[in-house]
């Protein structure tokens, strides 16, 4: 008795080998919420980190588990070790980058260069950053402490207004913001006389 084929040669290979994702959805199915991240980080080595984001990415989409290492073993590609994997992972950030820094540069008016510049620069009185400062808004009720924080919302609401257009052509998206604000918060902190 022959045996019933259910699925055909493409079919089994479409379900047997992982999808095969464009751009747009490698950035929708692999930025994952914090929770996940944190659980990532908290296995030792960076390669098992990376494998279990990447099953996560997978299984977001098709509900199954692939292997990682399977898949790269079957295909007989070489499994990268942790150094060349973190200096990949690297100097595609640099590229990226780089990239980054060219399009602020084509698409940054000077206008909006010096309202930029002005975070970086310190009140009289203060030994910190405009930016540091402006994270910070004030939860008092005290009127002096309200007119602060709506003169900070002014000042966030005029940048906003300038960056709006250069966010949209970066299209860094939600995680990547946070990414380089995270950058900037930790440069941020530094007082201002020990960066001299």
């Amino acid at each position: 008795m022959a045996r019933m084929q259910i699925l055909n040669v493409s079919e089994k290979a479409a379900l047997d080998n992982p999808p095969i994702f464009d751009f747009r959805e490698r950035k929708k199915f692999f930025e994952f919420p914090k929770p996940l991240l944190e659980l990532a980080n908290s296995l030792r080595n960076p390669v098992y980190q990376v494998c279990f984001l990447v099953s996560c990415g997978y299984f977001r989409v098709a509900r199954r588990f692939f292997s990682p290492v399977d898949f790269l073993t079957q295909k007989r590609i070489q499994i990268p070790r942790a150094r060349t994997l973190s200096g990949l992972i690297r100097s595609g950030l640099h590229e990226r980058k780089a990239e980054l820094i060219a399009m602020m540069d084509s698409n940054l008016t000077d206008e909006t260069r010096c309202l930029l510049d002005d975070l970086f620069s310190s009140p009289d009185d203060q030994k910190h950053y405009r930016l540091t400062l402006l994270k910070k808004m004030s939860q008092s009720t005290k009127p002096s402490r309200i007119k602060e924080c709506i003169a900070d919302y002014k000042v966030l609401f005029i940048l906003y207004k300038q960056l709006d257009s250069i966010f949209s052509v970066l299209d860094l998206g939600h995680a990547g913001i946070r990414y380089y604000a995270g950058s900037v918060i930790k440069i941020a902190h530094i007082p201002i006389a020990a960066s001299f």
